[in-house]
């Protein structure tokens, strides 16, 4: 006697973490990528505690382009190489790669968990960003990820920064947030607040809001209308 193939195990959950972060020129002053490439190793190790199935990729954006330094790989084995500096700062390309990815089903399927994207970035775009950002936030399933972005230093287009994380402040107030550090060791903080955010996400029920870890104290919190809750998040 043969059994049909048609039930087969079904696949646990992803759980997508996505991270842009600036390798320009720029980012070699005061220690800052040094100190962006330490947080991120960290917060990989600080990904391997939660028992879902975390899926990282990495964005780097410098010179001419952006590119997949880290593809979609589990963070039980997942090996960070540390980036170097160049450049400008072509966003709009990194919003690209990130639109491809998000809306590729064979990426994320429809039973993930909802993305987390972090943007982190200590300057103003070099390229076309504005129309690159309009179709990612346009498209039903980049809008509903969890949005961070932190800017470091003085000099960042908050304007850019408001824009991306605006998609996920109308699914959900904590779930789009926009920082601001003027030293590069805060850079750790933030990404520690991004680890235990996601950690209250997986452990919540999937309809309800995010729940925000507990913000670092030395890093200001800059998100345009952060207090509104506009509608119901989901997974």
């Amino acid at each position: 006697m043969t059994f049909s193939s048609k039930y087969t195990a079904q696949t646990p959950p992803k759980f997508p973490v996505f991270i842009l972060a600036d390798a320009s020129a720029s980012m070699a002053d005061n220690g800052k990528i040094d100190i962006l490439n330490k947080a991120v190793r960290e917060l990989v190790d600080s990904f391997r505690s939660i028992p879902q199935d975390v899926r990282i990729a990495v964005i780097t954006f410098s010179g001419s382009g952006a590119i997949f330094h880290s593809a979609f790989e589990r963070a039980a084995t997942f090996q960070w190489e540390d980036i170097s500096t160049q450049g400008g700062t072509p966003m709009g390309q990194a919003f690209t790669k990130l639109h491809d990815w998000l809306t590729d089903k064979h990426v994320i399927g429809s039973t993930d968990y909802r993305p987390v994207i972090v943007l982190a970035t200590d300057g103003q775009p070099t390229d076309d960003w504005l129309g690159p950002l309009d179709t990612l936030n346009n498209h039903e399933r980049c809008m509903k990820a969890d949005r961070f972005a932190l800017a470091i230093g003085d000099d960042v287009n908050l304007t850019t920064l408001n824009k991306f994380v605006e998609p996920a402040l109308r699914n959900d107030a904590a779930a789009g947030r926009v920082y601001q550090a003027d030293k590069a060791s805060q850079i750790k903080d933030f990404f520690n607040f991004v680890v235990v955010t996601s950690q209250n996400r997986v452990k919540s029920n999937s309809t309800a809001p995010t729940i925000l870890g507990e913000a670092p104290t030395n890093i200001m919190d800059i998100t345009p209308s952060h207090s509104t809750r506009y509608g119901a998040a989901d997974r």
